[in-house]
């Protein structure tokens, strides 16, 4: 990966990633929180959090859609060290530690220690706007384009959604129009059931379609879900 970042694997299939900042590694790895954990926003997701983000001041739950495959595999007893944050695999799981704060997630039992944080995507809200607001939170970066749902086919770059408050999705290779890649992004965001995985790289039809794991990997790669069908190409941007 670029930009500093390390992707490792374990023997479960669960993925960690060292992502490098300005004020140090951060860790994000794939693990199970109890069933009870509130609901995280990470746009354009929400929901029960997969991933636990470790800084050097504390951690704090978020949720991911996964990356593609190829992840080098860290074995158990191997250990991985980045400046001040390491991650030890373990028979059946994982222990990471940064500064002051860490977990072990070992036969999906998760335990954690340092200061838990805010998401940075929280705001405060009235709880009776809980689930307005984590549907809200679906839609998309703020609009600075023209936008539509024709039926004609969209050109390469052109930016689609409605104003009625549907996903943004970029037609990025042109031959679909605005309105079948707005039904393909919502039919394969909304029948995600986890069965493939953190990424959720299956087929929708024709296309095959994948999401990124983390804001830090949304970044970098520009989008938070992707689906290809030879040269054609869609994406939800990324925030």
């Amino acid at each position: 990966m670029g930009n500093g970042d390390y992707r490792f694997a374990l023997e479960s299939g669960r993925e960690c990633v060292f992502g490098s900042a300005d004020q140090g590694h951060t860790i994000y790895c794939s693990v199970l929180f109890p069933q009870d954990t509130r609901h995280v926003v990470n746009h354009p997701f929400s929901g029960t959090p997969d991933t636990i983000v470790v800084r050097r001041d504390g951690f704090y739950p978020s949720i991911s859609s996964g990356v593609p495959p190829g992840a080098v595999l860290l074995a158990p007893s191997q250990r991985l060290r980045i400046g001040g944050a390491e991650c030890t695999a373990l028979d059946g799981g994982i222990d990471c530690q940064n500064g002051n704060a860490g977990f072990t997630f070992v036969d999906d039992v998760l335990i954690t220690h340092g200061s838990q944080l805010e998401h940075p995507d929280t705001t405060p809200r009235p709880a009776d706007h809980q689930q307005q607001a984590e549907q809200n939170s679906q839609l998309g970066p703020p609009m600075h384009a023209p936008y539509q749902d024709s039926t004609k086919p969209a050109q390469s770059g052109e930016l689609c959604g409605a104003a009625t408050g549907r996903r943004f999705v970029e037609v990025t290779s042109g031959g679909i129009s605005c309105k079948d890649a707005l039904d393909l992004m919502d039919t394969y965001i909304s029948t995600n059931t986890g069965q493939f995985g953190n990424a959720d790289i299956r087929p929708v039809g024709d296309w095959d379609c994948v999401t990124t794991t983390t804001a830090e990997m949304q970044r970098q790669l520009g989008y938070a879900a992707r689906c290809t069908n030879g040269a054609l190409e869609i994406r939800s941007p990324a925030r």
